[in-house]
């Protein structure tokens, strides 16, 4: 139990830490090509440990079609979190990336029909989460339309995420995680590549931003999820869950210590009412 807990925390310190680690890079870099270099560190690592492993990649129709998942996450994901958060500071886009359960909720309604019971709850829950999320928002939208930009970007790429749950859920049962990590992340790295040369981004990566830039995508593409799928060897899946509450609160504290950010006492609202919205819905529906 207590390892467990420990792996679920590293993966919300990872994910946490990485946020803000991205924040800087896109202070400095293009998004398109800070997204290229933290994808490609990650590819790396990962097919290192394939090799240590001694794992192949299958490349029959059914595992291409689950790496080309890696459309949705981490490619679109993450392509829109980054150009979002030239806009926004990363605690605010922490908050908001915390919907990511709400959403799944939401369009395993929709998508694939499940039936919830007790739906006033639901959207009690439902509203009490989006009202959270626009407290967090609003001194930054009052600033400008480009603060309006970055949460827009924000919540496209939070819900790309969800979307690759809903359809992969029942993919990852005919995978090794490590296998079907390293052929997502090449896939979104072949993706990445051909945005570059599509768009003309910069991936130009100073000496200085090499450490950060390399160490954010190490974090978030590979160790977090590597963490988190190990906590749930040791831990139901709703206890590994409720440790990833810790990433908004991790992405806060650094975001204050590296960033210089600042919170508002209306935002503290907002973001209590996000997180104690989220869990409740997360409690009385993950089940179901």
């Amino acid at each position: 139990m207590i390892k467990g807990m420990l792996f679920a925390f590293l993966a919300a310190f990872s994910w946490g830490a990485a946020i803000v680690m991205s924040k800087k890079g896109v202070e400095e870099l293009d998004a398109g090509g800070v997204f290229f270099w933290q994808i490609c560190s990650a590819v790396i690592l990962s097919w290192i440990v394939l090799f240590i492993k001694r794992k192949k990649l299958p490349l029959n129709s059914k595992a291409i079609l689950a790496y080309a998942t890696g459309v949705f996450e981490r490619f679109l994901a993450y392509t829109f979190s980054l150009y979002g958060l030239y806009f926004i500071s990363a605690g605010s886009a922490s908050i908001i990336f915390s919907l990511e359960s709400v959403f799944i909720l939401v369009l395993s309604v929709l998508i694939c029909s499940v039936k919830i019971n007790s739906p006033q709850y639901f959207i009690l829950f439902l509203i009490g989460a989006i009202v959270g999320s626009i407290l967090v928002a609003l001194p930054d939208i009052s600033n400008g339309s480009n603060n309006i930009v970055g949460y827009c970007l924000v919540v496209a790429g939070v819900l790309s995420a969800a979307f690759y749950v809903v359809i992969s859920s029942r993919l990852i049962k005919s995978f090794e995680p490590i296998t079907l990590l390293s052929g997502q992340l090449t896939f979104s790295l072949i993706l990445s590549s051909l945005f570059i040369f599509i768009s003309k981004s910069s991936i130009y990566l100073p000496l200085e931003s090499v450490i950060i830039v390399f160490s954010s995508g190490i974090l978030q593409y590979f160790l977090a999820f590597c963490f988190y799928l190990n906590s749930l060897r040791w831990l139901p899946v709703h206890l590994a869950g409720i440790m990833l509450y810790f990433i908004p609160l991790v992405a806060l504290f650094l975001s204050w210590l590296f960033l210089d950010e600042q919170f508002t006492f209306l935002q503290g609202v907002g973001f209590i009412v996000t997180v104690l919205s989220v869990y409740f819905l997360n409690r009385k529906y993950s089940e179901e």
